[in-house]
Order: structure tokens, then sequence, then C-alpha cells
């Protein structure tokens, strides 16, 4: 699209495909080969598709759009034995329930509850047999947050339950806290640009307000970096039955977004490339 329109655009654009999207390292790997530079990129635009935004509608929001991802481990150790025998072992499951429940109180006590924020539990391994009690469980869960002091904060409040709850019940445990990918903040200009790019490319009537939602995407790092703004792609056909979340087995596409997509993403080219010349010759204020 955009070589069959050269005409329209001046500068040069990058298309990035990156890998690694869903283990969310390709963007990263991709700016440390200096993705982003020679020349230098002055903005970034993308598309994620959004079963939940019917298929024609492409969503734009300027500041967050999805939060932050980082992941924590639980290892929670006692003294095992005969499940007959309770009153001779220290219970690591026992431990393990109770941090489970008591982590919870960080969303409801701890947490602003202006502020979003998610923590939970993704697995809980621990014992083999159904009568011998294990000598450890371990649990990993994710936290979600926007704010990057609560993102701090959450990790102090983790460490501060477990510490007390197995204490409690003469455990121990070791707590492990990886910071995962930042949040996705889109840029205020270049969110006006989107907007600007969705009227001009399909019309005012495709253009939606995203809608933030707690899961993550590398393209944040693509953000520290450039100027820029991830964009919805709606996609959801509830009469073809398309309505299946991501990473369902059964998700899908409407198919009639893809040109959609490329259109807007096209006319983000123009948008940006107009306003870059425009900063140059005025200023950001004009004259």
């Amino acid at each position: 699209i955009l070589a069959q329109h050269r005409e329209c655009w001046q500068g040069t654009v990058k298309a990035i495909f990156q890998p690694a999207e869903e283990i969310v390292i390709g963007a990263e790997a991709m700016i440390q080969e200096s993705v982003l530079e020679n020349p230098k990129v002055d903005w970034v635009f993308g598309l994620h598709v959004q079963p939940d935004l019917e298929v024609g509608k492409v969503g734009v929001k300027e500041g967050p759009l999805m939060a932050a991802a980082d992941v924590f481990s639980i290892k929670i150790k006692g003294c095992g034995g005969h499940g007959a025998y309770p009153h001779l072992i220290r219970d690591p499951i026992m431990g393990a329930a109770a941090v489970v429940m008591n982590l919870q109180t960080l969303i409801s006590r701890s947490r602003n509850p202006l502020e979003p924020g998610v923590l939970s539990i993704g697995t809980i391994q621990g014992g083999t047999q159904h009568n011998i009690i294990p000598e450890e469980v371990e649990l990993t869960g994710t936290v979600r947050t926007y704010d990057t002091r609560l993102r701090t904060d959450m990790e102090a409040w983790i460490r501060r339950i477990v510490s007390g709850t197995v204490a409690a019940l003469d455990l121990t445990a070791e707590v492990g806290y990886l910071r995962g990918v930042i949040p996705v903040n889109n840029h205020p200009e270049a969110a006006r640009i989107a907007v600007n790019a969705v009227r001009n490319a399909v019309g005012t009537q495709a253009l939606a307000a995203a809608v933030p939602v707690m899961g993550s995407e590398d393209f944040a790092l693509f953000l520290e970096k450039a100027s820029g703004c991830l964009l919805w792609l709606g996609i959801r056909n509830e009469a073809a039955g398309i309505v299946h979340p991501w990473h369902s087995p059964r998700f899908d596409i409407d198919e009639r977004a893809l040109p959609i997509g490329a259109s807007v993403l096209a006319q983000c080219v123009v948008e940006a490339c107009s306003y870059h010349v425009k900063l140059k010759e005025y200023g950001r204020f004009g004259r």
C-alpha cells in the first residue's frame, strides 16, 4: 500500500516483523539488534487483534492500554510424613492453601481500589500420593499492574504475606520474583495521529475507544524508545461464532479485519510523516 502511494508521504518506513511476541522477548531482542536505529525511528505503531471488538472497528486510546507482567514463585517447605499422623509433620500443603488465600488480601486490602491490579496463582505442585504429606509445595503466579509504585509494592507485600503465613504454621518459604514486561503506555500525540489515521483510512464510524486490559505485550519496549501507539483491531463476529478470547483453542478471526488493519497502519505512516514534517517546519506549538 505504501509503495503504491509513495507520493503521499515523506520519510523512511521500517516494517517490524516481531518474533517471540507471546513469550515477550522478541521486542527486546530486536531493539538490541538496533531495529530502531540507522535511521532512528521517531514513531512506532502497532495493531493487536481484539476479540471483544466487532470487526470493522479499530480501538484507540492514549495512556495505559496493557499492564506490566511480573512472575513469582513460592517454595514452601515443611516436614513430610504419613497423612494418618498429622501431629508428626509440618504440612506445606496447608501452608500453600493459607498463602493462596492470604495473598488475595493484597488486592482487597493493601492496594488502592482505584488502581488496577491483579494477582493470580497459576500452578500449585506438591505431593505424589493421596496419603503422603510432601516435604515441599511450589506455587507460581503472575502480578499485573499499570502503576510503577504499585508494581514495586506488590513484590514487597507478597514477601511479607508469605513470610508471616508460613511462620505461623512453623514452615519456611523461598520467594522468587521476576520483573517482566512493562506496561503499554500510548503516547498522546501518537494516539491523536492514530485517531486521524482510522478516520481517514476507513471512516469515522470505524473509530472506537480502546478498553484497557490487564494482559501484557512487549510492544511496550518500543514505546520506551519512540513515540507510538498500539491499536486494537476488531475481529469479533458473533453471527459466525468468532467470539472466543485470546489463547482459547477455539480462537479465530474474521478475516475482513485484515485489509482494515493494513489500511490503518499505512495511514498511520502518512499521518505521522506529515506531522513530523510540520514539527520540523513550525515547531511543536507553531509560530
